[in-house]
This record gives C-alpha cells, structure tokens and sequence, in this order.
C-alpha cells in the first residue's frame, strides 16, 4: 500500500476543523467531551500521516493541545473500490492508544481499537462513508 493513494489530498487546518465540525456532536455526530467545539487549540499534523487506504479521497489530522490526542479524518473518494483492506498508519510517539471510530453514514461509533506506536496501525471499518477516528494516548 502505498503512502497516499494516487488521488488522496491532504486537507488544510481552516477546511479540515470545518468538515469536523460540520459531523459535530450537535448534529448527531460523536460525543466524545474535549473533542467537542471548539477546535482553537488544535493543530494541524498531516506530518504524521503515514499510509491510508485506497479508499480515502482526502484526509486530514489535528492534534490536540497537552497531549489530548488526535482527530483523523478519512473522506472516501469519488471512486472508493476496494474498501478493503482498511489499514492506516501513523506516526506518531511510543505508546499505546485508543482508537475510536465514527461512521457518518451510520451515524455511530463503528470501531474501538487499542494500537500501539511507533508506528500506530489501525484498522478503521471502511463502509464508504466519512470517517472520524479519536486517538488517544493511554496512560
């Protein structure tokens, strides 16, 4: 797999935290508390993309400030094929991490995951929807 499929883009912060926030919580999207509005103290960290599936159009990263995690965004393309296999890999720090998956289609947490980094490898259920990911650190 390759690290980006040939037609995947790399969102920007402003587009990126809008997507979010357009799948946010007050409109029946996930309640995951300090991932909620609003996203000013996140950044944004493409950088630690690795590898998606050759399903995803676009996609996007934000790290949240002090070690809160991360918010991973996964849009599928306008030519998905294969949604399977689902692998994505960041980089991110050593460690273990939850990974917890939102489908926009269903409109529920479809997955939870515990990975472990460097670096992360995860397997988020691929339906051909958006897909929202909260990854956090265990401690």
């Amino acid at each position: 797999m390759p690290p980006l499929p040939p037609a995947a883009s790399l969102l920007p912060r402003d587009e990126l935290v809008g997507i979010i926030a357009s799948l946010g919580s007050g409109r029946g999207g996930p309640r995951w508390g300090a991932f909620d509005e609003p996203y000013g103290t996140w950044s944004l960290a493409n950088g630690l993309i690795g590898r998606l599936p050759d399903w995803v159009g676009v996609a996007g990263l934000l790290a949240g400030a002090d070690g809160e995690g991360y918010l991973l965004y996964l849009g599928p393309s306008s030519r998905p094929g294969r949604l399977f296999p689902s692998a994505v890999t960041l980089r991110l720090g050593p460690g273990r991490y939850s990974v917890e998956t939102w489908d926009a289609g269903a409109r529920a947490v479809v997955g939870l995951e515990t990975a472990s980094a460097p670096p992360l490898v995860c397997g988020p259920p691929a339906s051909g929807f958006q897909l929202l990911a909260r990854v956090v650190p265990l401690r």
